[in-house]
């Protein structure tokens, strides 16, 4: 999404190429939102054994999802906006599956009582 406005469309205004001029203080700001999340919920490659990391993604899919939600059913937000949400949920049961079946104990701070 970082790399859109360069190309003359912009998911905030369209696809379609217009005059103003491109990355406008508010595009900016979510060019920032969107590489903070990917570095976020990358930090799990890096922080394999960290539970910390693990409750932090799932916060920032909840939050992602939630605000999606809200805009789907408060301002009518196209179809197009349906995807992500869906993404963010199978994005957090994928981390959820992870902690819950650990795999040899891998994740040391995992404590079998959360799942009870």
């Amino acid at each position: 999404i970082n790399i859109l406005p360069h190309f003359g469309g912009s998911p905030l205004r369209g696809w379609e190429p217009n005059k103003d001029p491109e990355k406008n203080p508010m595009q900016r700001r979510f060019m920032s939102e969107n590489a903070a999340y990917a570095l976020i919920r990358l930090a799990p490659v890096f922080f394999m054994k960290d539970m910390n990391v693990y409750l932090i993604c799932i916060i920032s899919y909840l939050l992602e999802a939630s605000s999606i939600s809200w805009e789907i059913n408060c301002y009518n937000a196209t179809k197009d906006a349906l995807p992500p949400a869906t993404l963010m949920c199978i994005f957090s049961s994928w981390m959820l599956l992870t902690v819950y079946f650990n795999q040899g104990g891998y994740i040391p701070e995992v404590d079998p009582s959360i799942f009870k």
